[in-house]
């Protein structure tokens, strides 16, 4: 059923809906555009405006929008139900939410632009493999935010200037972050309950709080990310068994790295350089392992540590270079005292001596 209501205007253009529907190319002329129960349906060049949401797609199937504007609506996108979709090359701008996906899985939001939107630009919930790639999501409420959904990838995404987070995740497990830009926001990236995610390759930058926030998570890995310029760089709360490895933390205004309450994680590889407070900052986190570590010129000091850590692997692989602490050897054999409760026992000479 292919339902056009030129009766029933929106912003001067019909009203359509497309109802188990199949091979088909949808009118470019339509104020609202509906999927419903439709396979394989392509919508190109579409301007709406002033809509509940201006594309509705539900139950179906094998579907793209390509090259479409979507303004002044509740929900720019929005999709239920759906499965192997395509989102490619669209605009939302000053909607609720640009892009919401719920109970969908296995599609793509990809070259998408999101601006001023009163929630999210971009939000998924109970969703499972999405892939958000290359999109941009700028003075939103949040950015992009995943909610109980699972397996999702989060690719080489701009996301600045919103009054949240830059990217948020909720109870959604095993989701890769990779190349993506946090800045200007009020935090860059932040997850909570998210178990077994990835965070690689990507760059926060002048946020008002955390850089990337970790906050009750298990098995997580974070790898060579830049986090700089942020008021804290990574802080990381009630975790567990994270790898923080080949990180930049550095000119943060206050700590480079803050962990709170967090058992077992191994930090490694990392540069905690010019941050004004502290490059390292550990309260009531015990079982963590932090060596080949390079803790340069920090304002006030390099680490603190009130609780059961270790700061060395042993006298053949050493523990951290510490620039207020000068020794002889790669490692070396004085121990640098780490206040209040810590101790390097094989600090390094020079930075990247374990190399």
């Amino acid at each position: 059923m292919q339902d056009i209501d030129e009766s029933n205007l929106v912003d001067g253009r019909p009203i359509c809906y497309l109802i188990n529907e199949a091979n088909l190319v949808a009118p470019s002329v339509c104020g609202f555009l509906g999927i419903i129960s439709c396979k394989n349906i392509t919508a190109l060049n579409l301007s709406i405006s002033n809509s509940s949401a201006g594309i509705l797609a539900v139950n179906s199937t094998n579907w793209k929008i390509i090259n479409s504007s979507i303004s002044r609506s509740e929900n720019g996108i929005y999709l239920k139900d759906c499965s192997a979709w395509t989102v490619d090359d669209c605009r939302t701008a000053n909607c609720q939410v640009g892009y919401a996906a719920s109970s969908s899985s296995d599609g793509t939001f990809k070259n998408d632009l999101a601006s001023n939107c009163s929630e999210e630009g971009f939000r998924a919930d109970d969703s499972l493999n999405l892939k958000l790639q290359n999109c941009s999501a700028k003075s939103c409420a949040t950015g992009i935010y995943l909610m109980r959904s699972r397996l999702c990838n989060v690719l080489e995404c701009i996301v600045d200037q919103n009054q949240e987070a830059g990217i948020q995740l909720t109870s959604s497990h095993g989701c890769s972050l990779i190349g993506n830009v946090a800045s200007l926001n009020d935090q860059g990236i932040a997850l909570a309950g998210s178990n077994e995610c990835v965070l690689k390759n990507n760059r926060a930058k002048a946020n008002l709080r955390d850089g990337i926030s970790l906050v009750q998570l298990w098995n997580g890995e974070l790898q060579d990310n830049d986090v700089i310029g942020n008021s804290q760089g990574i802080f990381v709360q009630s975790s567990k068994k994270l790898m923080i490895k080949g990180n930049n933390m550095s000119e943060n205004s206050r700590y480079g790295l803050r962990m709170s309450g967090a058992v077992g994680c191994n930090v490694t590889d990392n540069r905690l350089q010019n941050n004004q407070i502290a490059g390292a900052n550990l309260v009531d986190c015990t079982a963590n392992f932090l060596y080949h570590n390079v803790f340069l010129d920090n304002a006030v000091q390099d680490a603190v540590d009130n609780n059961q850590n270790q700061w060395d692997a042993g006298p053949n692989d050493g523990g951290n270079y510490w620039s207020e602490h000068k020794v002889a050897g790669n490692p070396g054999n004085v121990p640098h005292q780490i206040p209040t409760k810590g101790v390097d026992r094989y600090p390094f000479q020079d930075p990247g001596g374990w190399m």
